[in-house]
């Protein structure tokens, strides 16, 4: 006797290049409970979008129902997939959620804490992001036969480059498209600690290095793992993967203001609500996409003028394809 809770792990955005999604194992011992996973895929499969999307099933069984949802978080928490996009970093909120927990669920469990259950990032996760990106740009300098990054270089050194003072970097990257530009250190230790931040807030982020393009970034109690996949570096946070990249300098307007409505994840057109040569105001909805079961409506990031139509109500779409592209009113 006992209980059972899953959880399905289904990509959030496809992709047809080979992917490392959980392989099948036997039951296995995971805090107060047990868990099992079930999949059909492995490493090197294709997931397409035109057949039921999930990769994995994860199944924990504890005594009660308290330790099968911490068994399940946990389990969630650990998934490390790239480049498939799963919700597994979402499920492990859900698991976690103390009404989860407590039983407390009907079918508005997720709308009326939405909110909560899809906040992504928070300060521990920059402060490891920063650590890593500097430390994986020092090590590229290294092998390449270099020495530490010269102050001229354009991403990394001629911010922080002073006369006359204490040498300070200043390391600009993306986390996942989000661009964050902050102080770092390297206290030229042998665990590689990197100081993150000003010098009123300073944190460490310490690395842990495992088998060759593997490791984590340790920033407080919170434990990061990361890899090397081919040219992404990706690190892991309980459940979801965070992509870590240096900038890049498009100009003036970024792409949340370029005027192009892309699809966020694949999925079918339900309906359009404009045509070319529309006129729009911000936050009106231009057409509404429906994916993994649920309907998301896509809004003008600008008041502006509908230049190019690119959906049709019925039409299948994949993730990062342009919908609609706005001109600015003039």
């Amino acid at each position: 006797m006992g209980v059972a809770a899953q959880a399905a792990v289904p990509p959030t955005a496809l992709h047809s290049e080979p992917v490392p999604p959980p392989s099948p194992t036997h039951p296995r011992s995971r805090g107060k409970g047990a868990v099992r996973v079930d999949s059909a895929v492995e490493k090197g499969s294709e997931v397409t979008p035109f057949y039921d999307p999930m990769i994995a099933k994860l199944i924990a069984h504890a005594a009660t129902r308290e330790a099968a949802a911490e068994a399940l978080a946990e389990a969630c928490a650990s998934v490390e997939v790239w480049p498939v996009k799963t919700n597994a970093a979402f499920l492990t909120r859900c698991a976690n959620h103390p009404d989860f927990v407590s039983g407390d669920v009907d079918t508005g469990f997720i709308e009326r804490r939405l909110e909560v259950l899809v906040a992504s990032g928070d300060a521990d996760l920059d402060v490891a992001a920063v650590g890593l990106f500097a430390e994986n740009h020092y090590e590229n300098e290294i092998v390449q036969g270099n020495d530490w990054p010269s102050p001229w270089d354009q991403v990394t050194g001629a911010l922080g480059f002073r006369l006359n003072a204490a040498p300070r970097n200043v390391w600009a990257l993306t986390v996942d498209g989000r661009k964050i530009v902050e102080q770092a250190l390297s206290t030229q230790s042998q665990d590689s600690t990197w100081l993150v931040g000003s010098d009123a807030d300073v944190r460490p982020a310490r690395h842990e290095y495992l088998d060759p393009g593997h490791g984590a970034i340790h920033v407080g109690n919170r434990r990061f793992s990361y890899a090397r996949i081919g040219d992404d570096l990706i690190m892991f946070d309980r459940g979801a993967a965070v992509a870590i990249a240096a900038p890049v300098f498009r100009g003036e307007l970024d792409s949340a203001s370029d005027g192009a409505v892309v699809s966020p994840m694949p999925g079918k057109v339900v309906s359009v609500s404009v045509s070319v040569g529309d006129t729009v105001t911000k936050g009106q909805t231009l057409l509404v996409l429906e994916a993994m079961k649920m309907e998301h409506a896509l809004a003008a990031p600008f008041d502006g003028v509908v230049a190019e139509l690119g959906a049709v109500a019925g039409g299948q779409v994949s993730e990062g394809v342009v919908l609609v592209k706005l001109e600015a009113a003039s």
